[in-house]
């Protein structure tokens, strides 16, 4: 779209593993586009496992790149899901995942070699100065967690989303947690008993009832 504008951080190495925990196919108006690099000295196959179950496998030469365009995946018209890529060939690789959409949204980010049962969220708003965020979690582990998210505000309840399967995603949207007060900026931390990977969102809207749920990544 017009007037976009995408940046990232160049990758110093790679790993076999790779996990994406925000992808959508026009959800709420918005797209990704997943790009795997092989930075090794052969070939290896690179495979993409969606969270619905659904695989992509491609050929990736070394030192070349593997593009897999969320909507052409058929997931779905309305699709939010993670997926976990694998270099099955054991070439270290990397992966970028732009996301675009309403309102002229653009964002960047980077997939994650690995995690932990533990995640720190700095920035976390519901109606600042009409920004607010919305948290994505994956389980990388290998069975069913629940994920939990603490809020800076002590007045504010946890909210914790329970039995994600491997693979899977939860999502805190911060405009819909009751506990939190509008015009809150703090901060979060997030916690599972598998390994958890997550991705913030920050959006500038007019209508928190009616906005939508993600936009530019803090």
């Amino acid at each position: 779209a017009a007037g976009q504008l995408y940046s990232y951080n160049a990758f110093g190495s790679g790993a076999e593993d790779s996990y994406a925990p925000v992808l959508m196919s026009g959800y709420y108006g918005f797209n990704t586009a997943l790009t795997v690099q092989n930075l090794g000295v052969n070939p290896t196959d690179v495979k993409v496992t969606y969270s619905d179950g659904s695989t992509h496998t491609e050929t990736v030469a070394a030192s070349s790149s593997q593009l897999f365009y969320t909507p052409n995946e058929g997931l779905g018209p309305t699709w939010l899901g993670s997926a976990k890529v694998e270099s099955l060939g054991g070439e270290p690789i990397v992966a970028l995942i732009n996301e675009e959409g309403a309102a002229n949204r653009a964002a960047s980010y980077s997939g994650f070699p690995g995690g932990s049962t533990t995640a720190n969220a700095p920035i976390v708003m519901k109606g600042y100065y009409q920004y607010s965020t919305s948290i994505t979690c994956q389980n990388i582990g290998s069975g069913d967690t629940d994920i939990t998210i603490t809020y800076s505000d002590v007045s504010a309840t946890t909210d914790t989303a329970e039995d994600v399967p491997a693979n899977g995603t939860a999502l805190f949207y911060q405009p819909n947690e009751t506990g939190l007060n509008t015009g809150f900026n703090g901060s979060a931390i997030i916690t599972a008993g598998e390994d958890i990977v997550c991705i913030v969102n920050e959006n500038q809207i007019d209508n928190l009832v009616e906005s939508i749920k993600n936009g530019l990544r803090a």
